[in-house]
């Protein structure tokens, strides 16, 4: 349905300071110029306590087929559960002449937007033709949406 995309959250390296002639800078051991990667919610939170939502707005690239008759669906890749799930995700607005996503996650990682298998079930066509070239295929279908 749509492109994955990988969010994070991270630590830029200490910026270095003028202090009259001379360049300061904090040097951690091992960790020169590294960025540190964050979870969220953040290491330390204590359990049960609301976490405020991240916000995102993104555009949806043109090569993307987003239905404008259906609300598009975000999800996050739990790597824990090894599934996508939308939980996590809220508050899902698009807007099709911009082609502008906005939704709320309290995660960050891997999310995607996501649509039920069966959504384009029973196909009205499809053909699969073999290429010019050895072992590449064409798969056409044609679904009642498109």
């Amino acid at each position: 349905y749509g492109p994955v995309l990988r969010f994070e959250l991270i630590d830029l390296p200490a910026q270095s300071r003028q202090l009259k002639r001379w360049l300061v800078s904090e040097v951690q051991e091992g960790q020169e110029g590294k960025v540190t990667h964050r979870t969220y919610p953040l290491e330390g939170t204590p359990a049960g306590q609301v976490v405020p939502p991240i916000k995102f707005s993104l555009t949806i690239p043109d090569n993307v087929i987003v239905h404008a008759e259906e609300q598009p669906q975000v999800a996050v890749w739990s790597p824990e559960t090894r599934q996508w799930t939308t939980e996590a995700v809220s508050e899902v607005s698009y807007a099709p002449e911009t082609r502008l996503l906005k939704f709320q996650a309290v995660a960050v990682g891997y999310m995607s937007l996501v649509q039920p298998r069966s959504v384009d079930i029973p196909l009205q066509f499809w053909e699969v033709k073999q290429l010019n070239f050895k072992g590449a295929l064409r798969l056409t279908l044609r679904t009642a949406r498109r």
